[in-house]
């Protein structure tokens, strides 16, 4: 008797577990589909928010789907709807505070296949203003799971978010009204606007999400690169610099000597100038005492500026004993050489012995 009571507890056991998981079975099968990719892109402008819905979803369920329904709390209007392949038909039911555009799929998808589609349109139902400045706020829930998710807002030009505002309430406490909210957003730039991003994995059915943004003019964004823009970046002007200093390089030897004189002293400066000026008046060679007293320099100024020179490349500093010998770069400066043609031996005095040389003509 005691082992047919046992035997009767165990199967009411059982069947209690087998009724818990069927009917969980039950509330998980309500939702036929999930979406690997949900991305909403907001683009604000000064009265009305075009908007641009990328949807991928898997079939989850035991029979093909062929529409799926996406919901705005407004009034649409400019509404296309498309796929890889084209547009695709839709129809949109107006109720009294949202609409619901039921996208067709071009064919019905079966068990576990995916099918990605793009929803647009414009509504004016976003965005309202709050003295000087302007909102935008909407409400998005799940309607199924979504494993990735990302919602991107990018405002009008020269537009940002304003200070949260602060308020005195009655009771003497202080109320701050947000300017942004959820706070965990990535805020980036793209030319002259503001691009504001959340990114969620693994949202359940059901996920709520009501994304504010209190904006107004502001000062115009600065320019900025990521990590892989900046290196991207920092090479291409290598290699422009480099091109430029290599081009300028081979146009300054090409042109003659002395055009290269005149090139190079309009980028001097003024006492750099009058201290190759002199030295081009003494042949381009002269010590540093000398090169002193020519321009009336203080020693410690001229030696500054003959290193500094001679960094350049302008000229070049020889020691001889205790002096400074100071010549003129020859890149910079060739003296003329002599036209005067070497005086010629008669072949007579080459014939002569060394005796005949030193004995007086008669």
């Amino acid at each position: 008797m005691k082992d047919l009571k046992l035997f009767f507890i165990c199967l009411i056991s059982v069947l209690f577990l087998i009724s818990i998981a069927f009917a969980q079975d039950i509330g998980d099968s309500q939702y036929q589909y999930e979406f690997t990719k949900y991305s909403i892109s907001a683009d604000v402008g000064v009265d009305k928010v075009a908007e641009e819905i990328v949807l991928t979803i898997k079939n989850i369920g035991p029979t093909p789907m062929t529409k799926v329904d996406y919901i705005v709390s407004g009034k649409v209007f400019d509404v296309k709807v498309s796929d890889s392949t084209g547009p695709l038909n839709y129809n949109i039911t107006r109720e009294e505070h949202s609409s619901i555009i039921s996208c067709l799929f071009r064919k019905p998808i079966g068990t576990n296949e995916e099918y990605t589609l793009t929803i647009r349109f414009q509504t004016t139902s976003f965005i309202g203003r709050i003295n000087e400045n302007t909102f935008f706020k909407f409400t998005f829930t799940s309607p199924a799971l979504i494993k990735n998710f990302t919602l991107s807002i990018k405002l009008p030009e020269y537009m940002w978010i304003v200070t949260p505002e602060k308020r005195t309430l009655p009771t003497g406490g202080l109320s701050v009204s947000p300017s942004l909210s959820p706070p965990d957003a990535n805020i980036k730039t793209e030319a002259n606007r503001f691009l504001i991003v959340w990114d969620y994995n693994n949202l359940p059915a059901g996920w709520e999400i009501s994304p504010t943004v209190v904006f107004g003019p502001g000062a115009k964004p600065q320019f900025s690169l990521g990590p892989y823009e900046f290196i991207i970046f920092m090479v291409i002007s290598f290699i422009a610099g480099s091109l430029i200093i290599y081009i300028l390089f081979r146009f300054y030897y090409k042109v003659p000597t002395e055009e290269r004189v005149d090139i190079t002293l309009t980028v001097l400066k003024e006492d750099e100038r009058k201290a190759i000026e002199a030295m081009l008046v003494a042949g381009g060679k002269m010590t540093q005492r000398e090169l002193q007293d020519k321009t009336g320099f203080s020693k410690a100024k001229l030696s500054r500026l003959v290193f500094d020179l001679e960094k350049r490349g302008v000229l070049r500093k020889d020691r001889e004993g205790r002096t400074n010998i100071l010549m003129l770069s020859e890149d910079f400066y060739k003296p003329a050489k002599s036209e005067e043609k070497p005086k010629e031996i008669p072949k007579e005095e080459l014939e002569k012995t060394p005796e005949e040389k030193k004995s007086p003509p008669e």
